[in-house]
């Protein structure tokens, strides 16, 4: 073999190798962004369930103007949950899910991801976290879903 040929073989197996890292790369990212677009799903899913909770009357199950011992109705396929006065925690296979109650009109929900970051609800090193606020407008703040963390 002459030196063309050695060059264009080094230089096809260099080709080869750049479109496979590539590759894997968009495949990486298009698993996030998947992903990401679950959590913020199951979050407004959350929401909604919130809101239908509150503004249901305590006799017809509801919370009577409040978010205290809700529980998600149509939210998804929880395996565990926790309701506590000013919040709660539901998590699934893929995320733990955190709500607070900062007043009776204000919310923050927290989606915090197992399968890019560690589930937890404060931004440590392995959180990989999805943060909404809703105000007492029932809208989301101007902040919108921040994504944070390192996914």
């Amino acid at each position: 073999m002459g030196t063309k040929e050695l060059l264009l073989l080094v230089l096809g197996a260099i080709i080869v190798g750049a479109a496979i890292v590539f590759g894997i790369n968009q495949f990486h990212n298009h698993g996030v962004q998947s992903h990401q677009s679950a959590l913020i799903l199951q979050m407004n899913t959350l929401w909604g369930d919130l809101l239908a909770y509150k503004n249901k009357p305590v006799v017809l199950g509801g919370g009577g103007g409040s978010f205290d011992g809700f529980q998600p109705i149509n939210a998804g396929p929880f395996k565990t949950s926790k309701a506590a006065k000013g919040g709660a925690r539901f998590e699934t296979e893929e995320a733990v899910y955190y709500v607070e109650y900062f007043t009776k009109d204000r919310i923050r929900i927290i989606a915090s991801s197992k399968i890019y970051g560690n589930g937890a609800r404060t931004g440590n090193v392995g959180s990989s976290r999805i943060v909404a606020v809703f105000n007492k407008n029932q809208k989301l703040n101007n902040k919108g879903f921040r994504i944070v963390g390192v996914w």
